[in-house]
């Protein structure tokens, strides 16, 4: 990952730097694509829920609440 994020401000976009290193990493460019941008998000960089808010969605949704609720905790969780 580190490897990725010290090479964005070469790119235009997360999505061409992606395309680019991903092969070099041996993995899918969205994979690479969708994990810089949750790291800029643990970061602070980008808006959106973090990893941790994330994980608790997860949790919670196996706790077998109603949907209704689910959805209500996600909405409440966006940045």
């Amino acid at each position: 990952m580190a490897y990725a994020m010290e090479r964005l401000d070469r790119y235009k976009s997360v999505s061409a730097a992606s395309a680019d290193i991903a092969p070099e990493l041996n993995i899918g460019k969205e994979t690479l694509r969708r994990w810089v941008l949750q790291a800029q998000v643990d970061a602070g960089d980008r808006a959106g829920p973090t990893s941790e808010v994330l994980s608790e969605i997860k949790a919670y949704e196996k706790t077998g609440r109603p949907k209704s609720e689910v959805l209500y905790r996600r909405r409440r969780m966006r940045v």
